[in-house]
Formats: C-alpha cells, structure tokens, sequence
C-alpha cells in the first residue's frame, strides 16, 4: 500500500477483519464462528457446529454426546453435553432420548470453573 491509497473497509456486516497493512479485498477473513471466502459473505456457523479460527476453514461439527442450540459458535467448549441417558449424533442442534424422542430444554443454567451442570428439562412426546 502506498501512501497516497486509502485503507477501505471490509464489507459492511460481513462480520469479518483484515490485518493492518492489508490492501485487498481478499484480505478479509470470515471471524471465529463464521464462514465464508476470504473477502467473501461470511455465515454463522450453523448450530451443532464451531469455528475457533478466522478465516475460510469450514464449520466442524460438535462431537457425539453433545449439542449446541445455538448458531456461531467459537469453541467446542459451547458443544454442551448430553444429560444421561441422553445422547446426540455429530453436529446435533439438541439431544434425543434413547427413543429418539428429542428433549426440550427449558430453565438451562451453566456454572463453569469446576462447577457442576444443572439442565433442568422438560420432555416433550
């Protein structure tokens, strides 16, 4: 970039960011949680998946035995786990019961740092 170009933005709610000293489209890379071509669209990470990189890697799919409702995701620390006897395929939006009934979860409460999980659940047939 010489000194007489002017630094433009990258695309107006493209959710994305460039490095100091870029000078191309290209240069805009999708954040963490979403994805996209670099100087492209960038979408959220649909839910039961996470992206922990800038860039255009692809969303990865939570593990098995764990969900995530919600979409954009950072890391696979937002997969929550399945209460047992529940459980989950890769990449699933919410858990199922041993039927493959899903469950709905209502007055979900999270405490991290070495605490325990409350899911206080509501089944729903």
């Amino acid at each position: 970039m010489t000194a007489a170009s002017a630094c433009s933005l990258c695309p107006a709610g493209n959710l994305s960011h460039s490095l100091v000293g870029s000078d191309a489209i290209t240069d805009c890379l999708c954040n963490v949680g979403y994805t996209g071509p670099d100087g492209g669209a960038c979408t959220a990470c649909p839910s039961g998946t996470f992206k922990p990189t800038n860039g255009t890697e692809k969303c990865t799919l939570c593990e098995a035995g764990t969900f995530r409702a919600s979409t954009a995701a950072t890391t696979a620390a937002a997969c929550l786990p399945c209460v047992a006897p529940d459980n989950s395929d890769p990449g699933s939006a919410e858990c199922y019961t041993g039927d493959g009934v899903p469950r709905i979860c209502i007055n979900r409460t999270l405490t991290l740092e070495g605490g325990r999980m409350s899911l206080p659940m509501l089944v729903v047939s």
